[in-house]
Protein backbone atom coordinates (compact mmCIF):
# COMPACT_ATOMS: atom_id res chain seq x y z
CA UNK A 1 0.00 0.00 0.00
CA UNK A 2 1.43 3.83 -0.58
CA UNK A 3 2.69 5.45 2.27
CA UNK A 4 0.67 8.44 1.13
CA UNK A 5 -2.75 6.39 1.72
CA UNK A 6 -1.47 4.70 4.09
CA UNK A 7 -1.17 7.88 6.29
CA UNK A 8 -4.33 9.02 4.99
CA UNK A 9 -6.22 6.11 6.54
CA UNK A 10 -4.40 6.97 9.95
CA UNK A 11 -5.55 10.28 10.23
CA UNK A 12 -9.47 9.45 9.01
CA UNK A 13 -9.26 6.59 12.08
CA UNK A 14 -7.67 8.75 14.07
CA UNK A 15 -9.78 11.60 13.80
CA UNK A 16 -12.83 9.27 14.11
CA UNK A 17 -12.03 7.72 16.99
CA UNK A 18 -10.74 10.75 18.72
CA UNK A 19 -13.88 12.60 18.04
CA UNK A 20 -15.47 9.56 19.62
CA UNK A 21 -13.74 10.23 22.90
CA UNK A 22 -14.74 13.52 22.94
CA UNK A 23 -18.09 12.19 23.00
CA UNK A 24 -17.68 10.02 25.24
CA UNK A 25 -15.71 12.86 27.54
CA UNK A 26 -12.49 10.58 27.80
CA UNK A 27 -8.85 12.41 26.85
CA UNK A 28 -8.25 12.75 22.99
CA UNK A 29 -4.52 10.87 24.07
CA UNK A 30 -7.09 7.42 24.34
CA UNK A 31 -8.25 7.98 20.91
CA UNK A 32 -4.94 7.99 19.39
CA UNK A 33 -3.51 4.77 21.61
CA UNK A 34 -6.52 2.84 20.33
CA UNK A 35 -5.54 4.57 16.52
CA UNK A 36 -2.00 2.52 17.26
CA UNK A 37 -3.60 -0.29 18.40
CA UNK A 38 -6.34 -0.87 15.34
CA UNK A 39 -3.64 -0.05 12.43
CA UNK A 40 -0.77 -1.49 14.14
CA UNK A 41 0.54 -4.51 13.29
CA UNK A 42 -1.40 -6.43 15.98
CA UNK A 43 -5.48 -5.87 14.54
CA UNK A 44 -5.17 -4.76 11.13
CA UNK A 45 -1.65 -4.98 9.64
CA UNK A 46 -2.77 -1.82 8.07
CA UNK A 47 0.94 -0.21 9.21
CA UNK A 48 4.02 -1.67 7.91
CA UNK A 49 7.39 -2.48 10.21
CA UNK A 50 10.01 -0.35 8.92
Amino acid sequence: MPIFVELSLIIVIAAILSGLMRVLKQPLIMGYVLTGLVVGPFVLNMANHT
